[in-house]
């Protein structure tokens, strides 16, 4: 017999729309052509934008990777590799880093040469120091960016860093037109300007994004065959998850992008989708803003930390499918991540919580003046894991109300500004660049996730990891760094979720990676 704490989970659940209603009939959007090498690919939200500079979705990272090449890239295993760069060289223990660039590559909407000023344009645009874009930081601590000649560029940094290679490789490293960026950046709302494997087909606004494959790619697969194999991607958006699992089921589709952890088994058991799970390092964590009462004490913190249970939130929110947090931004996947233990433990001590509480003057029970704000619009595990922490720790006297917030009111309102609130986060591949952009004093993303009194000592730390060429002396910083963040730190991290995606088994080379920031489509094909 259901419990009423798990009907009013149910409830809420409803109420944010994670359900698994009926399938819409005659709402399958863009059918396949019948005989041609198209590939749909379906995800649950529409980008925001398209814009290479702006777009801050997985949706929006998608189609500029297809349309946009980068200097280097990752592969699945998170391996960089050469992209438009050929080559690369550090100097100065990596303070100084020099590009060698391929010959020949052409953008594809005027079949100009791509060269170092349109790199140099590039960075210096998201650099500018009057510009917001996202992806400002996301790269490291770029001065300036030297043209030596048409295919060789020198990145001149504030400090050493040996991961900049990687960190170029992400979602913000898309390398746009110099002859764009100054004359018309607008422009890139609504086409692409990129040299990547596709060109913009077609947008149909909250629908779906079709791009084309472009003649002469620069790539080739391991057999000499050009690159893409794909004539045609869809990106076919469907809000309803259980329409989109029709999609795949029925074949209107070809891979499902993410696949909910209560849909997992249904898509596993289907002899012709092959359910795909990869150790990832995507989190949704409650953010508990540092100089906020009373989220100032970090004995209330740890309060938190102490009553709420990790297991049960891993086996209910995404049915077990990933790994318990450490109140920590890194995961088992990252390759520099080192486990830290857990003091606070992956299940909850709430005698230990109330001890804390007492202490910080709430031996009668903690009222919240603010809700914990949550939207499940994007990411369905934002709401039940709020629920969740609702329950556990009403159990040590703390009470709080939730509050659903839409996607762009969390964007314009919340984040960042309210005391307590959900959110999520993609895996970011480079360890300092997820560190740098959470929790160091100057990150973008940073929301006073690290207390005033131990900001230095975290940006020092990681600093230090950033600068150092040893790789033992690397991880011991990223170490430090994860302490840091776990002791005094204002998140709750409950688990790291694996990556949960689908396939057709009519495509083969479909090779997900754990972070879902990105879809390597280019090799995927028919079989």
């Amino acid at each position: 017999m259901a419990t009423r704490d798990e009907i009013d989970r149910r409830r809420f659940i409803s109420a944010f729309g994670i359900g698994t209603a009926a399938a819409f009939a005659g709402c399958l959007g863009t059918e396949p052509d019948e005989g041609s090498d198209e590939l749909v690919v379906t995800s649950s939200g529409y980008p925001d934008t398209i814009h290479p500079l702006e777009h801050l979705d997985t949706e929006g990272y998608f189609v500029s990777q297809w349309t946009y090449s980068s200097l280097t890239r990752m592969d699945h295993e998170l391996n960089v590799q050469p992209d438009l760069a050929t080559d690369w060289e550090p100097e100065n223990d990596g303070e100084n880093w020099t590009f060698e660039l391929r010959e020949g590559v052409t953008f594809n909407h005027n079949d100009s040469e791509v060269v170092a000023d349109d790199v140099k344009a590039t960075f210096e645009t998201i650099y500018d120091p009057d510009s917001e874009y996202p992806g400002k930081g996301d790269m490291g601590d770029i001065d300036d960016i030297e043209v030596v000649d048409d295919h060789t560029v020198v990145f001149n940094l504030s400090s050493p860093d040996g991961a900049l290679p990687g960190k170029l490789a992400g979602e913000f490293g898309r390398i746009m037109p110099k002859e764009t960026l100054e004359n018309d950046i607008d422009a890139m709302h609504n086409d692409t300007y990129g040299s990547g494997p596709f060109e913009l087909e077609e947008i149909e606004e909250g629908s779906h994004i079709t791009v084309t494959a472009v003649d002469d790619f620069y790539f080739e697969d391991e057999e000499g065959n050009p690159l893409p194999h794909a004539d045609r991607v869809t990106l076919q958006i469907y809000p309803e998850t259980s329409t989109e699992v029709n999609a795949l089921e029925t074949g209107s589709s070809h891979i499902m992008d993410t696949v909910p952890s209560n849909q997992f088994d249904r898509l596993d058991d289907n002899s012709d989708i092959d359910a795909i799970e990869v150790e990832g390092g995507w989190i949704f964590p409650v953010v508990m803003r540092t100089v906020e009462e009373p989220f100032d004490d970090n004995r209330v913190r740890d309060a938190f930390k102490f009553a709420y249970d990790k297991e049960e939130m891993l086996e209910i929110v995404v049915d077990g499918l990933g790994a318990p947090g450490q109140d920590n931004l890194l995961g088992p996947a990252h390759q520099h991540w080192t486990d830290i233990g857990d003091p606070y433990g992956p299940g909850a001590q709430p005698e230990r919580a109330e001890e804390l509480l007492e202490e910080a003057g709430y031996g009668d029970g903690l009222e919240l003046d603010d809700p914990l704000y949550a939207t499940a619009q994007r990411t369905p595990e934002t709401g039940e894991t709020a629920v969740l922490l609702q329950e556990q720790m009403s159990r040590v006297g703390v009470e709080f109300e939730i509050e659903e917030v839409s996607w762009d009111r969390f964007l314009s309102e919340v984040a960042g500004t309210a005391p307590f609130y959900m959110n999520s986060y993609g895996m970011r591949p480079v360890e300092e660049t997820m560190f740098g952009l959470l929790a160091h004093s100057d990150g973008a993303w940073n929301r006073e996730h690290i207390p005033p009194e131990y900001e230095d000592e975290f940006d020092q730390t990681l600093e230090n990891a950033i600068a150092t060429p040893d790789s033992e002396e690397r991880e011991a910083y990223l170490e430090e760094c994860s302490r840091i963040m776990q002791q005094q730190g204002g998140l709750l991290v409950p688990f790291y979720a694996s990556r949960l995606t689908a396939a057709s088994t009519e495509i083969e080379n479909y090779e997900p990676d754990p972070g879902g920031l990105g879809l390597h489509i280019q090799e995927v094909n028919h079989n």
